[in-house]
């Protein structure tokens, strides 16, 4: 199902998108820009210059959502499998990400902000191997996804912020010792998306977004938890669930479960964190990941309460793996006891 692009919407921005790409490709040159978001700014033509690949490729839309699908899906699976590999934890819980029903339903959607889903996942990757061992082509990696995804959504900016300060504060040393990579890097990031930039600061309009009340918003927050669980699928096919108690229970319980999860392993890091008087580069990898989830988490609540937005799950695709790393994070913890490593076994 996760890869049928058959069933997929095509309403709003998924039409304009292509309508952009297509005219853009008749003229025989790259689009100038991209769609007018809910934020009231203009995004950068760089997903529309994607899918104008695509039609180069096939006019067919079920074909283009096929290759889109495609190419997202193994971009994610590898940055993935990249830091399981770097930080040993088990893989078993990627299994979760391909099941997700918040994952498979962005990764099919012929939108601009839904590329977030895999940059975002890459700008980890990167950030995982420059905390194993600091290199140059790590940072110089980070800070062309980093510009990358600002180009693609505004939204981005939780990601490139935690994966920013999770390095400061595991590697500043090296930082500060190679100050001159660090400004030219961030320099060529800033002046790929100065025009963006300026935008955002001087030309923006209203926006267009919902405003709900204050405890919606913060209700939010807990959101991202349920999309690893039937929870997350129920807001797209509530039918599904209103004709049968079973499946009523294993929403609603595989939702409490995955919050319950992520709540466990979160007080568990912080209780962890606060015995801890070993200096922060001495820390395992796994902790300093946990550092950088936990400022997803943080960036993505300050965006719901301080922009009083909706939670809709879209605003969660830049955030989304701060909320599944302590599900994963949790399972390995769980696994390292004798009866689960002998459940596991049989």
């Amino acid at each position: 199902h996760a890869l049928d692009a058959r069933d997929i919407p095509f309403i709003n921005d998924e039409p304009n998108l292509l309508a952009r790409a297509f005219v853009a490709n008749q003229q025989g040159k790259l689009a100038d820009d991209g769609l007018g978001g809910s934020f009231g700014v203009l995004y950068a033509p760089i997903c529309v210059w994607f899918y104008q690949a695509l039609l180069a490729l096939t006019l067919d839309p079920i074909r283009l959502a096929t290759l889109k699908i495609g190419v997202s899906a193994l971009a994610l699976a590898f940055a993935l499998w990249r830091i399981s590999a770097l930080t040993r934890l088990s893989p078993w819980p990627l299994f979760l990400v391909a099941l997700s029903p918040f994952v498979a339903f962005h990764q099919r959607l012929l939108w601009d902000n839904v590329f977030l889903l895999p940059i975002s996942a890459g700008m980890v990757a990167c950030t995982t191997s420059f905390l194993v061992e600091p290199k140059t082509w790590s940072l110089w990696l980070l800070a062309a996804l980093s510009a990358l995804a600002l180009q693609v959504h505004i939204l981005a900016v939780v990601p490139i912020a935690a994966c920013a300060l999770t390095a400061l504060v595991f590697r500043f040393a090296w930082l500060r010792a190679h100050i001159g990579v660090v400004a030219s890097a961030t320099s060529v990031a800033v002046g790929v998306n100065a025009r963006f930039l300026y935008q955002v600061c001087f030309e923006r309009t209203a926006p267009t977004h919902v405003h709900p009340e204050f405890a919606r918003s913060l209700q939010g927050i807990g959101h991202g938890f349920h999309f690893w669980s039937h929870a997350g699928f129920e807001a797209y096919v509530a039918s599904f669930y209103r004709d049968s108690a079973v499946l009523r229970a294993l929403q609603a319980g595989s939702g409490w479960l995955a919050v319950a999860a992520s709540v466990a392993g979160l007080a568990a890091f912080a209780r962890w964190a606060l015995a801890r008087s070993t200096p922060l580069r001495e820390w395992p990898l796994d902790r300093q990941l946990a550092v950088l989830a936990t400022l997803m988490l943080a960036g993505e609540s300050a965006l719901l309460l301080g922009l009083r937005l909706e939670p809709y799950s879209h605003y969660f695709n830049g955030a989304w793996f701060g909320y599944f790393f302590w599900i994963w994070w949790g399972f390995d913890r769980v696994r390292r006891r004798r009866w689960a490593s002998a459940l596991l076994a049989a």
